[in-house]
């Protein structure tokens, strides 16, 4: 019993060693992330106000692993490169990764990170979103039956079921959405510190 007890400090006491956070910076605020969550990094230019359809960028999804000066390596559980070709979007998704190829890149590169507490968490804020955007678009057809029934009292009910499904949408969606902090653009952008 005692071997099981040390084994589980000393893996806890490893995972606090050499878990690394990550630090940013935009010149007035700072953010320091928990080294246990999971990242979504963009990687690449960004849309362009222009033309939305004009940049290709690959997302990551994953572990931070180790940090260095100038780059970044992540244990990744998820790899898409997104291009856009003559108005079309093709998406490709890497399953299995190789590490040494895939999980390191330079903080020049990054165009935004967002972060979650954990793999479930992002799951979590996706079925929000759905579910959210369900009872947004609902709450505005729900409403658009007042137009339609004849009874007074009816379209009082309409409008305010209406009215409460929307506002609980979008609710939702604006809960669920992460911050997203963006190292690139016309805004004050951020950098690593």
């Amino acid at each position: 019993m005692k071997n099981i007890f040390f084994l589980f400090l000393f893996s806890l006491f490893t995972q606090i060693v050499l878990a690394q956070s990550l630090t940013i910076t935009n010149g007035t605020k700072e953010k320091t992330f928990n080294p246990d969550g999971f990242y979504e990094i963009i990687l690449g230019e960004g849309p362009n106000r222009e033309n939305l359809s004009c940049c290709e960028s690959i997302q990551l999804i994953g572990r931070l692993s180790a940090l260095s000066k100038d780059s970044l390596h992540m244990d990744l559980t998820k790899y898409t490169n997104r291009k856009f070709m003559d108005d079309f979007k093709i998406e490709d998704q890497v399953y299995s990764v190789d590490k040494t190829n895939y999980g390191n890149f330079a903080y020049s590169d990054i165009y935004s990170i967002k972060f979650y507490k954990s793999e479930k968490s992002i799951k979590r804020k996706g079925n929000l979103t759905g579910v959210g955007a369900l009872l947004f678009f609902s709450g505005i057809l729900t409403s658009a039956n007042y137009f339609f029934i004849s009874d007074s009292d009816s379209k009082k009910t309409a409008l305010k079921s209406g009215v409460v499904q929307f506002g609980i949408g979008l609710t939702l969606i604006s809960i669920s959405k992460p911050k997203e902090y963006k190292f690139k653009g016309e805004d004050r952008v951020w950098r690593v510190k």
